[in-house]
């Protein structure tokens, strides 16, 4: 994958909407981008080119998204049992296909020798292994904790993206809202009224839970709420105080297709004031 500047960034992940999106299987509404472009022009602006990262993509729906906004030539990371395991801890049956993820990445120009896959249950492994195996020392840019939905898994995948993530970055926990998977809540609960993390809850979108370093808090809220506002105006922005901190919960109409002018939606400075 070549190296790519911001808007071939945007115009990368507006023609994976239109196309290869909407055949990849998996369970990621297409409303989510919504609040990961503003995050991504944000992280363009400081000149973050990390690689992303993903526990459990199963097939790469929202992984290979994450890719294309990424300004990284290389050095993408996913964590997922494949076809090496016979289920997950979670018993929800799930289990990715090596050659399928691959080959929906090889149709968007990324091959595997742009990633680095580490085919194993992810409590076998430690930030340090990360770190080594990667060269990513620095930390990635985005890092999606869809692993196994059991307490012990979220706990400990939650922790490494807790260890591995740019300051600049962003966390997001997947099935956040979901009823059926209510250990995810707990754990998150557990590490903010237990402990102080210094990524904090910045936004609540599509069942997902997006995290930012609490020096970026300020930052991330204002470009979320200006861009989402200015471009996205029939999704409803709620500023709401998650574990003391004040964040956006961003709700998008539930049918609307995502599209964007990518011209008009390559800059979020106006939107920053003196931050």
């Amino acid at each position: 994958m070549q190296a790519q500047t911001g808007q071939q960034a945007l115009e990368r992940l507006q023609a994976y909407m239109n196309g290869p999106f909407q055949g990849t299987p998996g369970w990621c509404g297409e409303q989510v981008w919504q609040t990961l472009v503003p995050i991504s022009l944000l992280q363009q602006s400081w000149n973050l080119r990390a690689p992303v990262a993903e526990i459990g993509p199963y097939q790469g729906k929202f992984f290979w998204g994450l890719v294309q906004l990424s300004l990284a030539k290389s050095g993408h990371t996913v964590v997922d049992i494949f076809d090496s395991g016979s289920g997950n801890a979670d018993l929800s049956g799930v289990v990715g296909n090596r050659a399928a993820f691959l080959e929906y990445g090889k149709k968007l120009g990324t091959n595997a020798t742009d990633l680095h896959i580490f085919e194993q249950d992810s409590r076998s492994l430690c930030a340090a292994d990360i770190r080594s195996a990667t060269g990513c020392s620095d930390g990635f840019a985005c890092f999606s904790v869809d692993g196994a939905h059991h307490k012990d898994y979220v706990e400990h995948d939650l922790k490494l993206a807790f260890d591995l993530t740019h300051p600049d970055g962003v966390i997001i926990v997947d099935d956040y809202g979901n009823p059926r998977w209510h250990c995810v809540q707990e754990v998150v609960a557990r590490a903010y009224i237990l402990g102080d993390p210094a990524f904090v809850p910045v936004a609540f979108s599509c069942n997902k839970l997006f995290l930012c370093h609490r020096d970026r808090l300020a930052a991330y809220r204002a470009a979320l709420g200006g861009f989402i506002a200015e471009h996205f105006p029939t999704t409803r922005v709620f500023e709401t105080e998650h574990f003391g901190y004040l964040g956006l919960t961003i709700l998008p109409p539930a049918n609307e297709r995502f599209h964007m002018d990518v011209a008009a939606a390559f800059s979020v400075a106006r939107y920053l004031g003196d931050l």
